[in-house]
């Protein structure tokens, strides 16, 4: 397992990014018409993939390159060599422009909402980059045993309780990574055979549809045992 050091030094770079790709979504909608949703639908789907896709090569690149060089320092047996993940599919970057214009489009159209989750969705999609890479070279190395989350300092309670307190995912394909908007988590992998298990539930994703009750009750549990930093 790596150096909680050097898993927090890759993190913030990754955060830094995730914070460019940011900057480059927010240069490009300065040009767009908000008063017009549709022009704005139009001009995303031509110009969010272009940004998704050039910053989920970086983070995607940075993620093998990491992988490779904490497999050399944990001294892993065998040879294997860690290659980034394939970038989102068109389909699913689009998917993602219309509903964070959704607000745009309502009787009382809100520019900053839609402004909001377009930059949350671009920045989740670039941490997928990573993320993707290093769950897929866990899954190919013969050698590796499983992954591990890994939040920022006073992180959302929601990371902090998918984080498991040091607990290594093994390589299930069931085992996947969760991002929500502006998500900072990293994904570290784990050569150690003894590493400790989460609980079978925090692999699997539920298989209904979660009710207000529901996400009432998981946001009552989180204020109380993972409560904001």
């Amino acid at each position: 397992m790596p150096t909680a050091a050097s898993v927090e030094a890759y993190r913030t770079l990754l955060a830094t990014v995730g914070e460019a790709a940011l900057t480059d979504i927010e240069g490009l909608w300065r040009g767009w018409p908000w008063d017009d949703a549709r022009g704005v639908r139009d001009a995303a789907a031509l110009a969010v993939p272009d940004v998704v896709w050039a910053y989920q090569d970086v983070t995607g690149g940075l993620a093998a390159d990491q992988y490779d060089t904490w497999r050399e320092e944990a001294r892993v047996r065998g040879r294997f060599t860690a290659t980034p993940a394939q970038v989102a599919a068109e389909d699913q970057i689009l998917a993602g422009v219309r509903n964070a214009i959704g607000p745009l489009f309502g009787a009382d159209p809100d520019a900053a909402a839609a402004r909001a989750l377009l930059s949350g969705m671009v920045t989740r999609l670039v941490t997928h980059g990573s993320a993707d890479t290093m769950v897929g070279s866990v899954r190919r190395d013969p050698a590796a045993v499983g992954w591990s989350r890994h939040t920022r300092a006073g992180g959302c309670g929601f990371c902090r309780m998918l984080q498991g307190r040091g607990s290594v995912y093994r390589k299930q394909e069931t085992a996947v990574f969760a991002a929500h908007d502006h998500c900072r988590c990293t994904v570290a992998p784990s050569w150690d055979p003894d590493a400790p298990v989460p609980v079978r539930e925090q692999y699997l994703a539920s298989q209904r549809s979660p009710s207000n009750a529901d996400r009432a009750r998981v946001r009552a549990y989180l204020a109380e045992h993972f409560p904001d930093a």
